[in-house]
């Protein structure tokens, strides 16, 4: 019986693990995403300062969910994640106005792609 109880608390702390984890790549995800948007709307406008403020937002606040993000997702797709936003600034900055927009938009297309394969899909199970 001792066994079982074990077990089922094993589980049940994975479980809420999972959960938590799943929750909080959601929340950054959305919030990132938002500041992302900002960020393209800025560069359309031809905005370079607050462009380039929001666009070192979004890296701080992407450094800072990645000590988290690191238990559970690998290291390739948050690296990928930390170029692009890194290089954000900088290209806002030297009237690189194109290719700042085309570095924003995959940064989006990179942190949905993360989020949609940490979600339990059949796609991603199978």
């Amino acid at each position: 019986m001792k066994r079982m109880l074990l077990s089922l608390g094993i589980i049940t702390i994975l479980a809420v693990l999972s959960g938590a984890s799943l929750w909080y790549l959601d929340s950054i995800h959305d919030e990132i995403s938002v500041m992302l948007q900002e960020c393209y709307l800025y560069g359309v406008e031809g905005n370079k300062e607050a462009a380039s403020k929001k666009s070192q937002e979004v890296f701080e606040k992407w450094q800072e969910s990645e000590k988290y993000l690191v238990t559970f997702i690998h290291h390739n797709e948050l690296n990928e994640v930390t170029i692009v936003t890194s290089r954000l600034s900088p290209l806002i900055e030297n009237g690189e106005t194109a290719e700042y927009l085309a570095e924003v938009k995959q940064a989006v297309v990179l942190i949905e792609h993360m989020r949609s394969s940490e979600q339990p899909h059949w796609k991603n199970i199978l």
